[in-house]
């Protein structure tokens, strides 16, 4: 089964903590609905006889073994709790491996990165009063792209607008002289998402796995309207929103201050 399709039957998957049997048996069958699925070709690939999925899919089977219940889950690539329904995880977290399973590798690299750093964030002792946010330090290679790292620090945004410290999510480290006069080595880009950037604003765009700090503008093509984002630094690099792996979002705000 295509990924892809897989995704979509998830999003349909029920629960029933109080007939867990019954969402488990119409779960499996969303997945069976799929042409290219039969009851045959599920038992091998989750390695289970076929007259065990087909006496519980159709005889109304009291229980299944847990073992069972593995196999099915990892062969169609979801959680326990969601094939079988039984509300062991809260709406709110099966909703976010959902909403998770859905994206594009590119995009779960900076999930799993604010994830990992919001975690140490927290774990840090720190004034109630501080508003911290989590500031990614990219490494310049020698043609002075940006290239995003793990490595990341913290930045305290107190002084700030309320109205910028609301929204933003991520800083970005400048560390290069690439963006120079506009931004200096070691300025902080304070990103936000919860628009697209206005004119006159910049943004920052994952490109074929490096970072451009990047304005935008409407171009005609094809009598078609679209936005296309060239690089502040020299205009060389422009691209269509298309093409790009990700908008991660405007700048917002800029700090100069060095943690």
């Amino acid at each position: 089964m295509e990924k892809e399709n897989s995704n979509k039957i998830s999003l349909k998957l029920m629960s029933n903590k109080d007939n867990y049997m019954e969402s488990f048996r119409k779960n499996v069958d969303l997945y069976l609905k799929e042409p290219d699925l039969t009851i045959r070709k599920l038992a091998e690939e989750a390695g289970i006889p076929f007259a065990t999925l087909n006496n519980f899919l159709y005889n109304s089977t009291a229980d299944v073994k847990l073992s069972t219940a593995i196999s099915l889950a990892r062969a169609l690539g979801i959680s326990i709790d969601e094939l079988v329904g039984c509300e062991t995880l809260t709406p709110e977290v099966r909703n976010f491996i959902t909403a998770l399973r859905g994206l594009p590798d590119n995009e779960l690299y900076l999930v799993k990165w604010f994830i990992q750093h919001q975690i140490l964030v927290n774990s840090q002792p720190v004034s109630p009063k501080d508003k911290l946010l989590n500031v990614m330090l990219p490494v310049c290679n020698a043609l002075g792209n940006l290239l995003p790292t793990n490595s990341y620090t913290v930045l305290p945004i107190n002084e700030f607008p309320d109205d910028v410290k609301c929204k933003v999510f991520l800083g970005i480290r400048v560390t290069c002289e690439t963006y120079m006069p506009v931004y200096s080595p070691y300025d902080t880009l304070l990103i936000a998402n919860d628009r697209k950037a206005a004119h006159g604003e910049h943004s920052v765009v994952l490109y074929f796995g490096r970072l451009y700090i990047v304005s935008h503008h409407e171009v005609i093509e094809n009598s078609h309207e679209i936005t296309k984002y060239s690089s502040i630094c020299d205009g060389h690099f422009s691209a269509s929103e298309e093409e790009l792996d990700k908008v991660i979002g405007y700048v917002a705000a800029v700090s100069h201050r060095l943690t």
